[in-house]
């Protein structure tokens, strides 16, 4: 049977996690890899999982990979190499950690840089049918970034507004989209 095998960084929290679990009740066959800064935290997340009716030919394992840690790249690059030969759908999340007002521009600077990068990998591979897009779901309460219930009054969104942008794009249904900014309004505007 085939499978696409998915990585998801910050897999163990959070919007990776939400995704991790509405990957495992889709219809379709996925081996995820749920990455965790250690691997504890990881198998503590699966853990979590552990109610939701997987569908029978999707499966879950952690895996440890710190993305600011190069040895932890390049050990987490070659489990995927030698037990799968590929890597179907790289979902590259990250928490977003507080901070404070005078870091916005930079942060602002960095996402636009992002989102560059993001076109001309999606350029480059095209003829290697490579898909590349960004999803931007805008500020979710996540857990992460403090009083969930003050936030939500901010006006900040379930997370499943994120997930369901993320799952559809893994899922083909936004492959028009490839090499641009979805949001949850459609496509973002340059």
């Amino acid at each position: 049977m085939y499978f696409k095998i998915i990585l998801i960084t910050g897999g163990n929290t959070g919007l990776g996690l939400e995704i991790a679990r509405a990957l495992c009740r889709s219809s379709k066959s996925y081996k995820t890899l749920l990455a965790g800064r250690s691997l504890e935290r990881a198998t503590a997340a699966i853990e979590k999982l552990a109610s939701v009716q997987l569908n029978g030919s999707t499966t879950v394992e952690p895996i440890q990979l710190d993305v600011e840690d190069d040895e932890s790249i390049n050990a987490a690059f070659k489990f995927v190499e030698e037990q799968f030969g590929r890597l179907d759908i790289l979902v590259v999340n990250n928490a977003d950690e507080e901070r404070e007002e005078s870091g916005w521009s930079a942060y602002r600077s960095a996402e636009i840089g992002m989102d560059m990068m993001m076109r001309e990998w999606a350029r480059v591979l095209k003829e290697d049918t490579v898909k590349v897009c960004a999803v931007s779901p805008g500020l979710l309460a996540t857990g992460l970034g403090g009083d969930q219930e003050l936030l939500r009054q901010m006006g900040v969104m379930d997370p499943q507004i994120g997930v369901e942008l993320v799952t559809s794009v893994i899922e083909g249904e936004r492959d028009a989209d490839m090499g641009l900014v979805i949001n949850k309004a459609g496509v973002q505007p340059w």
